[in-house]
């Protein structure tokens, strides 16, 4: 299995610095279940690919096992598709080979870690339980431009129709620790399989990799479910915790948008105003009712806890001062005083974000 990450950030060569992996070298790794091999195809200053070539022993994988799960069990053990695609075997490659980037820590370049910059990951033979359709409401709600080729099942015998297999390929503009993260949860969720024992730990697991983006997620019960192996108890609490957590953060934001609007800020001169604090008001406003939209099932029933989602209809009832944020720093008056001017990239950058947030904060499906 294969999976390749490329970067276009000038000098694009320090995607190696962000993998702690020289881009002049081969890197290889055994890991339990076969090697781990990481290299470079292409490494430029205007484009730098690194590829991640997983090879799974299958026979390893049941050797020395005793039982029925062992070398005297069934030939699915030795005959199966578990070396040739994308799999929780590529997600524990992920931790143990790119360890450090997936905490999002790098020792040479730790302002660039922290940095959105465009990414481009590309999967091949990526196991789609559920279809296009399900990757897309996977991928796309975290903001990803999404395609893919779905492969037949034999190619020589076309009326045998498609296989559940894709080759995937996602674009988007972030920190590479979340596009690491994303793929580290969602290829086992689209797989629909894991190769180990899932228990409590696994909760634990998930709810560290999905920490800002699985709370809100318009799929999370499905994430759940499918990652914990399909065990209830397991996905129950996974989900409850989500659920506290989500509940938690919008008691924090209510009480913070009721005091600013009462303290008249917004009513202030524009020499007294900022405005990538304002447009990021009116971006959030619009996540919070993107998060109503997105938490209502196909009945229009809300997946939210009561308390959840009074508080996202509390939080409507501010939607209109985000058309009256953005009118205002729309007006080329506002936008020549020193406020603006002074802080003009990141203002600018709020503003295109503000007007076109549906590009940045797809959290419905």
């Amino acid at each position: 299995m294969l999976l390749t990450i490329t970067s276009t950030t000038t000098p694009a060569t320090d995607l190696g610095y962000l993998l702690a992996k020289n881009p002049a070298r081969l890197h290889s790794f055994d890991l339990a279940f076969g090697k781990a091999h990481v290299f470079y195809p292409e490494a430029t200053a205007e484009r730098c690919t690194a590829a991640l070539l997983l090879e799974v022993d299958p026979v390893g994988l049941v050797r020395g096992r005793r039982g029925p799960a062992g070398e005297g069990g069934a030939l699915e053990q030795y005959v199966n598709d578990r070396p040739y695609v994308a799999s929780s075997f590529l997600s524990v490659a992920i931790a143990r080979v790119l360890g450090s980037a997936l905490g999002g820590r790098s020792k040479d370049r730790p302002e660039l870690a922290q940095q959105a910059i465009p990414l481009e990951a590309r999967v091949t033979m990526l196991p789609c339980r559920g279809g296009e359709d399900f990757l897309r409401r996977l991928f796309e709600p975290l903001g990803y431009e999404v395609t893919a080729v779905q492969h037949a099942l034999d190619e020589t015998n076309p009326a045998w129709g498609a296989s559940r297999y894709f080759t995937v390929r996602l674009r988007a503009t972030k920190r590479l620790v979340d596009l690491l993260t994303h793929l580290y949860v969602l290829v086992p969720v689209l797989d629909d399989d894991k190769h180990y024992w899932v228990g409590d730990d696994e909760v634990e697991k998930l709810l560290r990799h999905g920490a800002g983006w699985l709370e809100t997620h318009p799929e999370r019960e499905a994430i759940a479910h499918r990652y914990l192996a399909h065990q209830k108890s397991l996905a129950r609490a996974a989900l409850d915790r989500l659920s506290e957590l989500r509940t938690t953060l919008l008691k924090a934001a209510l009480p913070g948008l009721e005091r600013y609007v009462e303290g008249g800020d917004l009513r202030r001169p524009t020499e007294h105003r900022l405005a990538f604090r304002e447009l990021g008001l009116a971006i959030g406003l619009h996540a919070a009712a993107s998060m109503r939209e997105a938490a209502e099932d196909d009945r229009g029933h809300s997946r939210d806890s009561p308390e959840a989602r009074g508080l996202l209809e509390k939080l409507g009832g501010y939607d209109s001062l985000r058309g009256q944020i953005v009118a205002f720093w729309l007006e080329p008056g506002h936008r020549r005083n020193r406020t603006w001017t002074e802080h003009r990239d990141i203002d600018e950058v709020m503003l295109a974000t503000a007007l076109a947030p549906e590009g940045f904060l797809a959290l419905g499906p």
